[in-house]
C-alpha cells in the first residue's frame, strides 16, 4: 500500500466518481497491527510504472486461470 503507484492513485475523498472505462479500480481491506481499515485506488489504464504492471500481470494471470 505504500508503493509510489498506490499512493499517486490514492482515493481520497468519499464522493471521488469511479471511471471503470479509464482506471482499474483496486479495493485493499487490511488489518495491520489491529489497525483495521481499507481503502481504494483508481489507477489509470495508461499507469506504465514497473511493478504495477508486475502486480497486474499477476493479477491477470490469476484470473485466467480460473
Amino acid at each position: 500500500m505504500n508503493e509510489p503507484v498506490f499512493v499517486r492513485h490514492l482515493v481520497r475523498r468519499p464522493d471521488t466518481q469511479l471511471d471503470f472505462r479509464r482506471t482499474y479500480i483496486v479495493g485493499i481491506i487490511f488489518n495491520l497491527r489491529g489497525e483495521s481499515g481499507q481503502r481504494t485506488h483508481l489507477v489509470p489504464a495508461s499507469e506504465l510504472d514497473p511493478l504495477w504492471m508486475e502486480w497486474l500481470q499477476r493479477v491477470e494471470a490469476t484470473q485466467r486461470r480460473r
